[in-house]
């Protein structure tokens, strides 16, 4: 599938583009198994509270904004091996039938399912849940409906590889230092 442009999940006149985890980053974002695939995510360092935007237009499809477990170590086995334990998030059908999902959100709600949003929209806001790490931060990532694997992504005006070991050899990566 050929990487689709979206918009970056938070306003960058606010924020810089501060990557803490990128594609086929180490701790999270590989294949966990055939419907949980993480393999081109990106993390976006950003504070607790941050304007969480719709990167595409679409419509919502899931709002699940009652998880309260937090993880804020860095033991992958603690963190993906969560069972029963989820983060909050919000996840948007758009009309080529990609899904995008962005999660560790607060609990207060600012979309609905069922509502169109488009992009640029408020959909959330940045929060404490799931496996935070020591970084702040908002997971974004895009799959695909019916094959339930994840897509590569690109965001507009960033030139920039989103992949975690290119940017991790380019300095790009955020340590929180």
């Amino acid at each position: 599938m050929t990487e689709i442009e979206y918009h970056f999940p938070f306003d960058t006149r606010k924020h810089e583009v501060l990557i803490s985890q990128g594609s086929r980053g180490p701790w999270s974002h590989y294949l966990h198994s055939p419907t949980l695939d993480l393999t081109h995510a990106v993390d976006f360092a950003l504070p607790f509270g941050t304007e969480v935007l719709a990167a595409r237009a679409g419509v919502v499809i899931l709002v699940l904004l009652t998880g309260t477990w937090v993880y804020e170590g860095l033991d992958p086995d603690v963190g993906n091996n969560s069972e029963g334990k989820f983060t909050n998030q919000v996840i948007i059908k758009h009309e080529d039938g990609t899904v995008a999902c962005y999660s560790h959100l607060e609990g207060r709600r600012a979309v609905e399912t069922r509502q169109e949003v488009g992009a640029g929209e408020l959909i959330a806001r940045s929060g404490r849940s799931g496996w935070v790490a020591q970084i702040p931060h908002i997971h974004f990532q895009v799959t695909d409906r019916n094959t339930f694997l994840s897509v590569p992504v690109a965001f507009v005006g960033y030139p920039w590889s989103l992949d975690h070991r290119t940017l991790l050899g380019e300095g790009r990566i955020w340590t929180g230092e």
